[in-house]
């Protein structure tokens, strides 16, 4: 071979090939894993979004319900004189709302595809008697699931002196598995000064 000088002839080791498909693999395994954190952490972010997206048309219905609910003059829903009361422990509250209907909160269990989902439900009475009350309709989106809910009462009775508020704590899971699960606490208080009469 005449007029190629030989520092252009050289060719690469198997020593030197080796190591450089080495830390190639490396790089890629590392920028494999790294893609495989930052999608599993926005698939999270996503669910968590969803969660509370979808729970807050619930604490909001909830919250503007009671917040205007009336005192039961004639105990037909609740005990007479009470603004609030549990029904079935503390994971139901009752009253009388805005309209004068008799209505509750709650979680009930919904089945869909084999599993059993708690869904956050309301149902009213076309009357002010608790013996009227209708069906569950959803607040939540059946695949979501209510884990806990409880409704705490404060100055719920005639002859306290307290203004009437329901504190609600609750525990919602996503759909991912495993799933992620948020808990949500908020305090209402009725919107009416609460006087004795």
């Amino acid at each position: 071979m005449t007029g190629v000088s030989s520092k252009y002839l050289r060719g690469v080791t198997l020593i030197e090939l080796l190591v450089s498909i080495s830390v190639f693999s490396i790089f890629i395994t590392v920028d494999s894993q790294l893609l495989a954190s930052a999608l599993q952490y926005h698939q999270q972010a996503l669910e968590k979004v969803e969660l509370l997206s979808q729970i807050s048309y619930g604490l909001d219905f909830m919250d503007r319900s009671l917040r205007m609910a009336q005192k039961d003059y004639n105990g037909r829903c609740i005990t007479q004189n009470f603004n609030y009361e549990n029904y079935n422990g503390s994971s139901t509250v009752r009253f009388i709302d805005y309209q004068g209907k008799c209505c509750e909160f709650s979680s009930q269990d919904v089945s869909q595809d084999g599993k059993t989902f708690k869904v956050l439900m309301v149902r009213k009475s076309s009357t002010d008697a608790a013996t009227q009350l209708g069906d569950y309709l959803a607040l939540t989106p059946i695949g979501l699931s209510v884990n806990s809910l409880v409704f705490s009462l404060n100055g719920q009775g005639q002859l306290d002196d307290l203004q009437p508020s329901v504190s609600i704590a609750l525990k919602i899971r996503g759909r991912l598995t495993p799933p992620l699960e948020t808990k949500i606490q908020t305090t209402i208080s009725k919107r009416e000064l609460d006087v004795p009469y």
